[in-house]
């Protein structure tokens, strides 16, 4: 067991030190140009959150950890969110390994499950808290798992000060407890909801509006709606507020009225195909198969999952779930937003897979060689072409045989149980 531990921690160095490499040169590139949501978590990192616009504001841990490495260590401001983000990817890593060698009798399942694309591409936008988020998720599942519940809420906690779509992991813990009738959790988790985001709105008090100027409740229901609309159906919204979002086809005034702040008129944009083209192959590649073989026992077994399984594998996978379904809707970077959903495909696959199938060595490697296949030739495909449309074609046409394939062996290998 010893040896496996040592195993893990080079492998996850030897992936960090890659992902590392890879990331260092572009530093500098985004230090320069930290446009788009960058240049918010730099304003948030150098103290100056009254010059940031919501919701951003609200994610203060991120960079007010990587602001304290600045103001204590000689590394540009830059540097600190670098490092900042191989330490979380790192100990990501090694959090993820300790539990899924526990919990499957292969541990080599480990290497094609977790060292996958999603986490380099994630590592390399250091300024954007994503790779900080998952870590501080895995030590909440890794608390969950020893059955440390206080550790967990704690976790959850300063999770609120990271992204605020943490309200997802705190219903999902609720509806769960609720379903499982841990009342103590239940009181517990309402608590920490209530308390940090009354906190975070304090602290983001002295920020601005978002760019639109209309209240957070509108801004949430505006921002779903632009993406479900662009990610799942190619139509993209246009408001006035969005300057150079794109050329309207059409546009109406709106009154003027405050539910639309600073809005003036709306509109829609010419159809694209590529962002659902774009959302269909994140889907089915950002996690290789797993999403195949969780939804294949889910379906069949979902009062198991509910009901039966350890509490942390019922709340690994309804949050991951849900963060998978609704990521789609909830940003423009679909493959980025999608991956919150890791605990479903990282935590409870394995356990399952482990429950309900014939695991022997040949339906390891028919499973590892489907996940290298999808995971990462597709990725390696779409980066060496430019057109991104064929990229994300290209990548369907590489996972729709192999998610077939794996449903042949998925039914050949389950369990009657």
């Amino acid at each position: 067991m010893k040896n496996q531990t040592v195993y893990y921690i080079i492998l996850a160095f030897v992936f960090t030190a890659i992902t590392a490499v890879i990331s260092f040169p572009l530093i500098s590139t985004y230090l320069e140009d930290a446009g788009h949501d960058s240049r918010w978590y730099v304003l948030l990192a150098e103290g100056r959150i009254n010059e940031v616009i919501e919701p951003f504001s609200s994610r203060i841990l991120h960079p007010a950890i990587a602001g304290w490495i600045d103001a204590f260590l000689p590394l540009n401001i830059g540097e600190s969110f670098f490092v900042l983000g191989i330490i979380s990817l790192f100990l990501f890593l090694i959090l993820n390994s300790l539990i899924i060698r526990k919990i499957t009798p292969s541990p080599l399942l480990i290497i094609p499950l977790i060292f996958i694309p999603y986490l380099i591409e994630v590592s390399r936008e250091f300024f954007i808290p994503d790779i900080f988020y998952i870590f501080l998720v895995s030590i909440f599942f890794f608390a969950l798992y020893h059955k440390k519940e206080g550790i967990s809420l704690g976790i959850l906690f300063l999770l609120f000060f990271a992204r605020e779509s943490t309200i997802l992991l705190g219903l999902v813990m609720l509806a769960i407890s609720l379903i499982r009738k841990k009342k103590k959790l239940f009181i517990g988790t309402l608590i920490v909801i209530a308390v940090s985001m009354f906190i975070s709105a304090q602290l983001a008090a002295p920020s601005l509006s978002n760019i639109h100027n209309v209240g957070g409740s509108a801004y949430t229901v505006l921002k779903l709606s632009y993406n479900f609309f662009n990610n799942f159906f190619g139509i993209k919204l246009w408001a006035s507020t969005l300057a150079g979002n794109c050329e309207p086809v059409l546009k109406v005034a709106l009154p003027e009225w405050s539910l639309f702040g600073s809005i003036q008129e709306a509109g829609v944009c010419k159809w694209n195909p590529s962002a659902p083209l774009h959302s269909l192959a994140a889907l089915l590649t950002v996690f290789g198969i797993a999403p195949l073989v969780f939804l294949y026992i889910g379906v069949k077994k979902i009062k198991f999952i509910l009901h039966s399984a350890p509490f942390w594998i019922s709340l690994a996978s309804f949050f991951g779930l849900t963060y998978y379904i609704v990521g789609v809707a909830a940003g423009t970077g679909v493959g980025r937003i999608i991956g919150y959903g890791w605990p479903a495909f990282f935590l409870a696959v394995p356990f399952l897979v482990n429950i309900f199938f014939k695991v022997d060595k040949k339906f390891i490697i028919k499973l590892s060689l489907a996940q290298i296949s999808v995971a990462w030739l597709s990725y390696l495909i779409g980066g060496v072409i430019d057109n991104h449309i064929i990229g994300a074609i290209i990548s369907i046409v590489i996972a729709v045989p192999a998610y077939i394939w794996v449903l042949g062996l998925l039914k050949k290998q389950q369990k009657k149980i």
